[in-house]
């Protein structure tokens, strides 16, 4: 298992996420990693902090059947329900 830290900056909670999910999508990239845990430890109005945790990709263990090449900002909604956020994210692959 490895951890990868991921700071992100944006004007906005859906541009908090977009900014969250482009870096898992290019640390995975660039390091044949699949992750499997997000924690975010620090939410604030414009920015996040927290890190990823996975294993590198093993093609005698792992099964890829696709890949995300990119996060789509439009259509993407956020919010939330309680404690919990909910969100809607449309990625291209």
């Amino acid at each position: 298992m490895a951890s990868i830290p991921i700071l992100v900056q944006g004007e906005t909670t859906e541009a908090l996420l977009v900014g969250w999910l482009k870096e898992l999508v290019v640390a995975g990239a660039r390091d044949q990693m699949l992750f499997m845990n997000c924690r975010v430890h620090q939410l604030a109005a414009t920015a996040m902090s927290g890190e990823a945790t996975g294993e590198v990709l093993d093609l005698d263990r792992h099964q890829v059947f696709r890949t995300i090449k990119a996060v789509m900002p439009h259509e993407l909604s956020v919010h939330r329900e309680g404690d919990v956020w909910a969100a809607q994210v449309i990625f291209e692959i």
